[in-house]
């Protein structure tokens, strides 16, 4: 045992000695006697005994004193914290200001401020949370994510790995920024009638972003594919001719680079553009014409959160919105985006696809609603 061990060994027999000797003081302080008597009893010094009986003094008038004046009284009720609790749970999702004014309609005294509805709503372990803009399900399309789901639980990573995910998006010239937090001094008094607004509190936003584009893509978890502008809006006839000069050429040289693999599987959206009579019977002749060495993954309606691409392309806008310039014309934005694309990889596309099984666990669990992806 070093050193350190044995002091430390020591230091803590001590303290449990004290606080033996600490006990049988206080029990023989209860009974008169003087403290030299309670010392030579215990087997210590009588300073000793005159510090330990001070401190039990000491605690004893602090105790009085807490019980004389234990603080203020709760100003609600159990059963009031729980119907604000209720309230708060309600489906319209009343604010706090809101909570406040139906105290004071219902002339509850005291009245309940809102600091205080807040700390009862955190006494039950409830938190306010921003909403996330998400596509509105119906019970048909919630029933379909479910079974989707329930389908795919059991793929392997091997498998999700074959797939070809696919889609569109819009990039700006100049970017949305992203909510974020400054801090800086405040300038005026809070109850001050002339609000300004300092340059660092400034988001510059332009109408329209200044020009945008709309690109398609897709991609796997090893590679990407060709990045196609769209000019104008998409429609079926434009995205035929995607289907042929884009993804048809690059199915066709992966399943012919493995022909004894697990077959690749692509994936489109329900938009009305990708399922068009003419896609959608040119996409079954080309997978029977191929041997079915590759197929057509069936999409739930209203499922964006379950398309890794679209964390893909929240990737891309954000590395855009890391360059020191904005471009100055959207052919320049095109020119970086393309640049970007170009620079992904394996070590950035993995992780899109490799956490499929916890979207599909994240869906069964919420019973085909929406996920936080």
């Amino acid at each position: 045992m070093s050193t350190r061990q044995r002091k430390a060994k020591v230091s803590e027999n001590d303290c449990k000695t004290n606080s033996i000797r600490e006990g049988k003081v206080s029990a023989l302080l209860d009974v008169p006697h003087s403290h030299r008597e309670v010392a030579r009893k215990v087997g210590c010094s009588h300073t000793t005994v005159d510090r330990w009986a001070k401190r039990q003094q000491e605690d004893s008038e602090m105790k009085r004193k807490t019980d004389k004046h234990p603080g203020p009284s709760r100003s609600t009720s159990d059963r009031q914290d729980r119907l604000l609790a209720r309230r708060a749970d309600a489906s319209d999702e009343p604010s706090l200001r809101k909570m406040e004014q139906e105290m004071k309609d219902k002339k509850i005294s005291p009245a309940i401020s809102r600091e205080t509805i807040r700390r009862r709503l955190h006494e039950q372990h409830m938190d306010a949370f921003r909403q996330i803009p998400k596509p509105k399900l119906t019970n048909v399309q919630k029933k379909r994510r479910l079974e989707w789901a329930r389908e795919h639980e059991k793929w392997t990573l091997e498998q999700w790995q074959r797939v070809l995910w696919s889609d569109e998006s819009m990039f700006t010239r100049i970017p949305k920024i992203p909510r974020k937090y400054v801090w800086m001094r405040n300038p005026k008094p809070r109850s001050s009638r002339k609000r300004i607004v300092a340059e660092k509190r400034v988001a510059p936003r332009v109408r329209g972003g200044g020009g945008k584009i709309n690109v398609w893509g897709c991609f796997y978890a090893g590679g990407v594919g060709n990045l196609k502008e769209i000019h104008g809006n998409m429609n079926a006839e434009q995205y035929h001719g995607i289907l042929v000069h884009h993804l048809l050429p690059l199915i066709r040289q992966k399943a012919l680079a493995e022909p004894t693999h697990i077959a690749w599987i692509f994936q489109q959206d329900n938009c009305t553009t990708h399922t068009a009579k003419m896609n959608m019977e040119y996409l079954e002749k080309k997978i029977n014409e191929s041997g079915h060495k590759w197929s057509l993954m069936e999409w739930p309606s209203n499922s964006p959160d379950l398309n890794p691409i679209e964390n893909l392309w929240a990737y891309l806008k954000a590395q855009l919105r890391s360059y020191p310039q904005e471009p100055k014309t959207t052919q320049e934005l095109l020119a970086r985006l393309r640049q970007e694309w170009g620079k992904l990889g394996p070590e950035v596309l993995e992780k899109y696809v490799n956490d499929l099984p916890e979207r599909i666990a994240a869906v069964i669990e919420n019973k085909g609603g929406s996920i936080s992806w």
